[in-house]
């Protein structure tokens, strides 16, 4: 009785029908050996209800014939009708939705047949009956009452008799056609009174991921929430096929129930009216070749009360997962909650962000979801960014002329926040953006496309939206976010302060991990709940924030790629050598560390009060915790004591070199007065305070008074001993007003902490441990390469020039060739001259005729070597390229790549050789050169 009437079961799939009828069949029969029934004495099980969901069969001509001998007429209409529906059952199964498909069928059919002639009305009572009754004998029942149901019943009877008496016939030798046919048939209109029938109970097992193309449309028609997922679809079809009080029992991928494009799927179908009773965690491996985080659950057909309790046995190993249910449902049952095993009201997860079925959220947290307000309600809703095309409108700050105005909705080129390495608080300001007011400098660009412009420009916060810590910065006025900066608006200073605390603190991270991945989108963030602190607890999180600010700026202060640059951190931590400022800066290091460190300790203990969690949950926090990125002043720095010292005697070089240039003002490196306090809530100034500028902010084009240093204002200097503008000459000069007569042992010490034997070789190290690597290393920032001080290198090194980016103009490779190469090659070749009369009057043997013979020989290769230089010098200035600073550095300096060590030049240049860059300035000129290759 039950395997022939109350169970029921579709496939796709002929074989596993087949088995699923047999696994039944030897289930019945394993229960009455069971009950000691013999064989003999077995009921007959005649059939199953395991059905195959497929197609009708498609041989036209047969479909014809059997139409043809069917009566009443309209029964012929229906079938067709029936067949057309039936094409995609096998591949949609009961998400064809058949019932629906043919019922505006049955409907005209019952009409037609109501409307017709007696004699066609009595054929669906009486299929034998051939001549038409006499006018008496006509049928007289009240045929008004007959419903689209009784009429579907009797027609379908009636079709299949005609089926089975249309394989019986054995004409013309096709009987065992018309018995596929009649079979095929025959299972069709059996899967089409499974879909009609409603259930007490539907388990299933469906599949994951996405349909047929024939398929999407059916699912788009008859299932919105199914989100390209079978599952979803066949889920809410299941629910609709459930008799009053139905249940239905179905594994899915877990991802549906908390992952956020699956919230409408949850919200309508799983959650809408307090259909969810009950789920189970079983986590991975646990389907048979599928890689896929599994759960169960069971949904009812609504206004059935939920147990409230939920399963996960997730984290258990597979052999565990069977035994750890078992145990947690005993124990439930016995009054003892299993530590697999939750009490949580449904209810409450429409509550949760994105509505995630989030069961195995701490009490804390839910309790937070229900009583608090989220952090959009609380004053701090996050938003998205626009959206740029980086290498086309994004630069460092220290690429664009630096005569060029940089703000927000005032300059075409404004700040940008675009996220960045982990550094909680503070926002180191060296990016910025191509924008124009309201964006007008982009606005036709195909893209970039813009999204909350009214909230860009506002003083807030920003945060980097990837990775399992979110790290907020407190944001000046003037900046452009972006899809991967992401920003609040927040006028409050310290508001600004409690929130970025807040995002970044322990408990945040923990709890907004457990339904947020990798990417903290404004959808996840801003229903994050925000319990109202305590007076005290606020303004303590606020001053702890506050002194981890002010701890990165004072370091900051050294970092000549940050805008508060002021200068060096050896001479802010002066000593009686070299060596011990280098120890006392990195002492400083640590004390600043351990302020910080204590003052985030402070922060997550005054946010642990603020969300009242347990002992007993704080040490979940704590070890997601352990994973936090350590937090620092020296983001990016090296590791080891001796390698700090080495980059702290970089810092002071690389600063020498820029007074050299006129990029930074000499005179802060000797006057502590001079140096500025920084403030988080002021707007972002144009220069560094160390620049060389005057009151009103403009930059310097010649020393002001009583300058203690003579500036090179033409951007070139040159690798030339001999020469008034040799780099080490110049460098030499400035190490003299710093440290004075100490300036010979300051030098030597820095060479042997470098490693190095002395500047000349410092300065000519193409590689590492030289300063070019070093500070091609040192302006690589925010996935951007911009080194300022070009080197341009001779074959062996022997001879170079450096240029100074923020001087280029279309003259300076002329200049150089005309100042600096072509007089120096005339100076070689007059004491190769000399030499080689030297050499005559020497005569050809002898110790100084050898070594005149030597010298000539050193000289010559020398000679070679600078007209080598020369001829790829004159190469790249033949070009006549106006240098364009919007370009940028790499596309700049790459036509210079024969002589600059450095790949990426090499690579740009081929780039823009093959057309690529065609919106740069140095892309048009190659176009109208015709430079570029066909």
């Amino acid at each position: 009785l039950i395997v022939e009437h109350n169970l029921h079961g579709i496939d796709i799939d002929p074989r596993a029908v087949q088995i699923a009828a047999l696994a039944l069949w030897l289930r019945a029969q394993k229960t009455w050996k069971n009950l000691g029934i013999k064989a003999a004495e077995r009921p007959r099980i005649a059939r199953s209800n395991i059905v195959t969901a497929e197609s009708m069969p498609g041989e036209e001509d047969m479909r014809r014939e059997f139409i043809t001998g069917l009566k009443p007429r309209v029964l012929g209409q229906l079938v067709d009708v029936v067949f057309e529906k039936m094409m995609l059952a096998g591949e949609a199964g009961s998400l064809l939705k058949i019932e629906e498909e043919i019922k505006d069928a049955v409907a005209e059919a019952r009409k037609q047949w109501l409307e017709g002639p007696k004699p066609e009305q009595q054929l669906l009572f009486f299929p034998g009956m051939t001549d038409p009754r006499p006018k008496q004998q006509e049928l007289r029942f009240d045929l008004k009452g007959v419903t689209d149901e009784w009429f579907w019943e009797q027609a379908e009877d009636r079709i299949l008799d005609a089926l089975k008496e249309y394989a019986e016939r054995a004409e013309s030798g096709h009987s065992t056609r018309r018995r596929l046919f009649a079979e095929d048939a025959a299972r069709g209109f059996a899967f089409i009174d499974l879909c009609r029938n409603r259930y007490d109970a539907i388990l299933m097992n469906p599949p994951f991921g996405e349909a047929s193309e024939r398929v999407i449309g059916l699912a788009e028609a008859n299932y919105p929430t199914w989100n390209r997922n079978l599952l979803c679809a066949l889920i809410d079809s299941a629910l609709k096929a459930l008799a009053p009080r139905g249940l239905v029992g179905s594994v899915i991928d877990r991802t549906a129930v908390v992952k956020t494009t699956y919230e409408r799927f949850r919200r309508e179908v799983l959650l809408g009216e307090g259909r969810l009773q009950t789920q189970v965690n079983l986590g991975w491996g646990v389907l048979d070749d599928a890689n896929v985080e599994v759960a169960a659950l069971i949904s009812a057909a609504g206004g059935v009360e939920s147990p409230n309790v939920f399963f996960d046995v997730g984290s258990r190993a597979l052999n565990e997962k069977e035994t750890a249910l078992l145990h947690a449902s005993g124990d439930l049952a016995a009054g003892t909650l299993h530590t697999n095993a939750y009490v949580t009201d449904p209810s409450l997860f429409p509550r949760l962000p994105n509505a995630a079925i989030a069961f195995d959220f701490p009490r804390w947290l839910l309790n937070a979801f229900k009583h608090s307000p989220s952090l959009q309600d609380a004053g701090c809703s996050a938003f998205v960014g626009h959206s740029f095309k980086s290498e086309r409108h994004f630069r460092l700050v220290w690429e664009i002329s630096l005569t060029k105005g940089i703000g927000f909705n005032e300059h075409r080129w404004t700040w940008l926040f675009n996220g960045g390495e982990y550094c909680p608080f503070y926002n180191a300001e060296r990016d910025i953006v191509l924008y124009g007011h309201n964006g007008a400098a982009v606005m036709e660009h195909e893209s970039v496309t813009f999204r909350s412009l009214a909230l860009h420009g506002r003083e807030g916060i920003g945060y980097g939206k990837r990775g399992d810590f979110i790290d907020v910065q407190v944001l000046p006025p003037g900046h452009v976010f972006t899809v991967e900066g992401e920003g609040a608006a927040i006028e409050s200073g310290e508001e600004q302060f409690y929130f970025a605390a807040l995002m970044g603190s322990h408990v945040f991270a923990y709890g907004i991990g457990l339904y947020c991945g990798q990417h903290k989108y404004p959808g996840y963030v801003n229903v994050f709940p925000a319990p109202t602190p305590s007076k005290e607890d606020k303004q303590q999180i606020i001053s702890q924030a506050r002194t981890i600010w002010g701890a990165k700026n004072e370091w900051q202060a050294g970092d000549e790629t940050d805008i508060v640059f002021v200068r060096p951190r050896l001479y802010s931590q002066q000593g009686p050598s070299l060596g011990a400022s280098c120890e006392a800066v990195l002492a400083r290091e640590v004390e600043l560390d351990s302020t910080i460190a204590n003052a985030h300790k402070e922060i997550d203990r005054c946010f642990e009060h603020t969300y009242e969690i347990a002992a007993a949950d704080l040490s979940a926090v704590f070890q997601h915790a352990e994973r936090r990125p350590r937090d620092r002043v020296w983001t990016d720095g090296p590791q080891s004591p001796a390698e700090k010292c080495v980059a702290t005697v970089n810092e002071m070089l690389s600063h020498l070199v820029g007074c050299v240039n006129g990029r930074w003002d000499l005179r802060l490196a000797l006057r502590s007065e001079l140096l500025p306090n920084g403030d988080a809530s002021m707007p972002v100034r144009r220069h560094p305070p160390a620049a060389l500028i005057d009151d009103s902010g403009k930059v310097l084009d010649r020393e002001p008074n009583g300058y203690p240093l003579t500036v090179v204002w033409d951007g070139i200097l040159v690798d030339d001993p001999g020469h008034e503008n040799d780099i080490v000459r110049r460098v030499r000069e400035v190490l003299e007003v710093i440290w004075k007569d100490r300036a010979e042992a300051i030098e030597k010490e820095a060479c042997e902490i470098l490693g190095v034997r002395d500047l000349r070789d410092y300065f000519r190290k193409p590689g590492n441990g030289g300063f070019w690597m070093d500070h091609i290393k040192r302006y690589s920032k925010s996935r951007r390469k911009a080194p300022i001080y070009w080197y341009l290198r001779s074959t062996k090194g022997n001879y170079g020039l450096w240029l100074y980016y923020n001087h280029l103009d279309k003259d300076i490779l002329f200049k150089a060739l005309l100042n600096y190469v072509e007089p120096k090659i005339r100076l070689e070749e007059d004491r190769l001259n000399t030499l080689r009369a030297r050499k005559e009057s020497a005569g050809s043997s002898g110790r100084e005729a050898k070594q005149i013979e030597q010298d000539m020989d050193h000289h010559e290769q020398f000679v070679s070597e600078i007209h080598d230089f020369k001829d790829k010098l004159r190469c790249a200035a033949d070009l006549h390229l106006t240098p364009d600073l919007n370009d940028g550095v790499v596309l700049n300096i790459a036509p210079l790549w024969r002589l600059v060590p450095w790949k990426e030049a090499k690579k740009y240049w081929e780039e823009l050789s093959e057309g690529k860059y065609e919106w740069s300035s140095i892309g048009k000129q190659l176009h109208e050169k015709e430079l570029v290759k066909p």
